[in-house]
């Protein structure tokens, strides 16, 4: 029975998945029929025509409103059984009713005459009265009341009805941080002063920044100068005359948002609102989890150039911030579009608000091209200092479109740089052993926590007992710095060539060179080749992460991976784990630990990890492994039903494992998402090849001949025809024989024999010379009834000296009658 009111609830869900403008009351009624009848179904046990009955009530269309009334009725506890259910598609709709819900919770929370409302009582001379009144606003209504409270705050009569919205502000404490920090920048001085007297008393390490700004922007009012320092006292605990600039709070907050640091991206809240003071009162706007904490790093980034406007690493932060925000939407639109073309559930409206969010962010692109090189060095160096690959590959894109002379920015040679660490041994990651880990600044001290609030502007790294063979990088705050005097400008460009953590950045920055075609000598200049030679050969290798807390499964795990040919990763945290997974190179599974420890209050557990895993577009199409012991297998298979495609015991063994990630890998979405990956990242270092002068006097592209005949007798036609086109301008004649085998197989597209052609003659142009194997091939091209194929057989052997009998014999053969 208790299964039966499962599904029934279920079912409530369906009813409002395609919920509409709000139906008339009848409607209503014939919602609740039909799902009455779907109830009696249900107590039958007929359960195939109780979900019909309830797919019927569906087709009412029943309101946001209806939905919270039936959820509400049905209770949370049936929603938990509900989406651990092992029905195909229950888990699915049960969280699209309880998002429906939550719009009509959230109309309500927002709603204004209910806020005026509550604002009133607040104002009653009865205590109780009062007292509900600012509970109530606390628990149902929070942030959204603070642009009521602002005449309130700039109020100097009503002293009593003042004091009682400060005090209902402070003990809102962090919900009303960001909203109150926003009227700092209300022009009226007493809204400034009674704002900077609610953050003194909330005393959070947000207020820091701005409070900072307002002792040194010109033209601030002394008694808000005043309030800002006293309550800079309650947060930090200093003088306000010991600390740091303002901007250097702003760039340390920037980072934290940037890297969706959890100490400093609090929301309690379902959606995620952006609050600013513009037009002369606080307005609010709702955005996507993805865009929240890089709204927050923006909107620091910009109140921190309003204090400094020539603080060059907020300026590279600001870029990195526009790079990231691009670079995630088109990630998650990737993602989108993959599911939807593999037959997942994806509504158009999402797909269309990811591509017109595409549209509007393709504008920074121009506008950070408006800094120059010179910061976009900086803002390379930033993000690969902060493990941002996407970033740095945008920035590195973003110099090669410049198209400037760099030559005198790059470092003369090997003396210039700082040199580097060796490897680390058995570190997980994706690039070979002879790579060297890019240096990245050493931490600075954190900032001493105020009281029980979340630590200042710079935490410090968590201790590590032992090095961990395969651990992922953490994402930490690390600070931004431009190059030290003597250190070349491109130093971080270079750099780039061996960064470890992002293949694709190896790869930007070696493209990039490439295009821009220096024509001195500079530091580690071989490699510029060397990653394009590794692009052309990118294979896509499978990558799983781990996340175990035990260093020695984790061990095991990663040793088993590498043996079958993974690229392994690993991470100690839930928290690490869930970074990590969102990073680069994307996995293509996750193994999480059942069994993992807290190490502390912002650690995630195994549930939470797959639940934040599924609730992001970035990873919600991984597959999950759980890890657990033997004797735990029955009940982990259990729980985890419906979260995970697999449930491993820890003592598998290498025959095991394969076979389990066989089957998880084998669909059509993977194969096509595989080929996808490595076909555009060839293509782009074929291209790049292509593009380089032969005879370039620092780099030496003839060393990749091998790798490009290699590549037009594996790949397809996307990347084996730029890659003709490269071994054509190379001229090396050991290409000839795979050039002829193409150009011979009628089965291969008429575009890949003509770029085969074409490469041809460009090889018998370098010294007129033709081999016997080119002339045959070519020769028999004349004779096909193709134009194009005949044209690019002419032209080619148009490139070589022809005896005068090879001529007459061409002629006669394709005489013309």
């Amino acid at each position: 029975m208790h299964r039966r009111l499962v599904l029934a609830a279920a079912a409530v869900a369906a009813l409002a998945l395609m919920a509409g403008p709000r139906v008339s009351a009848q409607g209503d009624a014939e919602v609740r029929q039909k799902f009455g009848e779907g109830i009696r179904l249900f107590e039958q046990g007929r359960f195939d025509e109780a979900y019909a009955a309830f797919e019927e009530a569906l087709a009412r269309d029943p309101s946001a409103d209806l939905a919270l009334e039936l959820r509400d009725e049905a209770g949370y506890a049936l929603f938990v059984e509900m989406l651990a259910s092992e029905h195909e598609g229950l888990p699915s709709v049960a969280r699209k009713l309880l998002r429906l819900a939550e719009q009509a919770e959230q109309k309500d929370r927002a709603d204004p005459t209910r806020i005026r409302n509550l604002l009133d009582e607040l104002r009653s001379s009865d205590f109780r009265t009062q007292y509900l009144a600012r509970e109530k606003i606390i628990a149902t209504v929070g942030h959204y009341v603070v642009p009521f409270a602002v005449d309130a705050l700039g109020d100097r009569r009503e002293e009593e009805y003042r004091v009682r919205v400060i005090d209902l502000l402070v003990a809102m404490s962090s919900d009303a941080v960001l909203p109150v920090i926003e009227l700092l920048d209300s022009p009226d001085s007493y809204t400034q002063q009674n704002a900077a007297v609610v953050l003194g008393h909330i005393r959070d390490w947000r207020a820091v920044a701005p409070l900072k700004a307002l002792t040194e922007l010109p033209g601030v009012s002394s008694h808000v100068v005043d309030e800002a320092r006293t309550s800079l006292r309650k947060v930090t605990g200093e003088d306000p005359g010991r600390l740091k600039a303002a901007k250097e709070y702003f760039l340390a907050d920037a980072k934290r948002y940037y890297l969706d640091d959890a100490t400093i991206v609090v929301n309690r809240y379902k959606e995620c609102v952006v609050w600013k003071w513009t037009d002369g009162e606080l307005k609010s706007r709702v955005v996507p989890r993805y865009a929240y904490n890089d709204e927050l790093a923006e909107e620091c980034c910009y109140d921190g150039l309003a204090t400094d406007p020539a603080y060059e690493p907020l300026w590279a932060q600001l870029l990195g911030v526009h790079y990231a925000q691009l670079a995630e939407v088109e990630t998650i639109l990737e993602v989108s579009q993959d599911r939807r073309d593999a037959g997942a559930e994806v509504p158009p409206e999402a797909i269309t608000e990811l591509e017109e969010a595409e549209h509007r962010l393709s504008k920074v692109r121009a506008i950070n091209y408006s800094r120059g090189r010179l910061l976009l060095y900086q803002t390379v160096a930033m993000a690969m200092a902060d493990g941002m690959g996407p970033v740095a590959v945008k920035a590195i894109e973003a110099i090669r479109d410049l198209k400037v002379d760099i030559d005198a920015d790059l470092p003369g040679g090997r003396s210039a740089r700082s040199p580097l660490p060796p490897p680390d041994e058995g570190e997980g990651g994706d690039a070979p052993t002879r790579r060297r880990r890019v240096r990245r600044p050493a931490e600075e001290p954190a900032e001493p926590p105020a009281e029980s609030e979340p630590a200042g502007p710079e935490p410090a790294p968590r201790p590590e007992a032992r090095p961990d063979p395969g651990e992922a990088p953490r994402p930490q705050p690390r600070p931004v710095a431009p190059p030290s005097r003597g250190v070349a400008p491109a130093q971080p460009l270079v750099d780039a060539l061996q960064y470890e953590d992002d293949k694709r950045v190896r790869y930007a920055a070696a493209e990039c060179l490439a295009a821009l075609s220096p024509r001195r000598s500079f530091s580690d200049s071989e490699l510029v080749v060397t990653n394009l030679i590794d692009a052309l050969g990118e294979s896509g290798p499978r990558v799983v992460l781990v996340i175990e807390n035990d260093i020695n499964v984790r061990n095991k795990m990663l040793g088993l991976l590498r043996d079958l040919k993974y690229l392994a990763l690993g991470a100690e945290t839930g928290a690490a784990g869930i970074a990590r997974a969102r990073a680069f190179p994307s996995e293509d599974c996750i193994i999480v630990s059942e069994g993992l420890s807290r190490r502390d209050e912002r650690d995630v557990m195994a549930f939470d990890i797959i639940e934040a895993l599924h609730e992001d577009y970035r990873t919600q199409t991984i597959p999950v492994v759980v890890l657990t012991d033997r004797k735990s297998m029955r009940r982990v298979q259990a729980a985890y039903a419906d979260k995970a495609q697999q449930v491993i015991a820890d003592d598998i063994d290498r025959a095991g494992l394969g076979s389990i990630l066989n089957e998880v890998f084998d669909t059509d979405a993977f194969r096509r998402d595989a080929k996808a990956r490595s076909v555009k990242v060839a293509r782009a270092g074929a291209e790049a090849l292509a593009g380089m002068d032969p005879e370039h006097p620092v780099f030496a592209p003839r060393t990749a001949v091998p790798a490009l005949v290699d590549a037009i007798q594996r790949t397809p036609d996307e990347v084996r025809i730029p890659a003709m086109h490269a071994l054509g301008r190379l001229q090396d004649r050991q290409a000839v024989p795979a050039l002829v085998r193409i150009f011979e197989e009628a089965s291969n597209s008429r575009a890949a024999r003509i770029a085969a052609a074409d490469a041809m003659g460009e090889v018998i142009k370098a010294d007129g010379s033709i081999p016997p194997s080119a002339y045959s091939a070519l020769t028999a091209g004349l004779s096909e009834k193709d134009r194009g194929i005949n044209e690019a057989a002419g032209a080619a052997l148009g490139k070589a000296t022809l005896q005068p009998n090879s001529c007459l014999d061409i002629f006669k053969k394709e005489r013309i009658e």
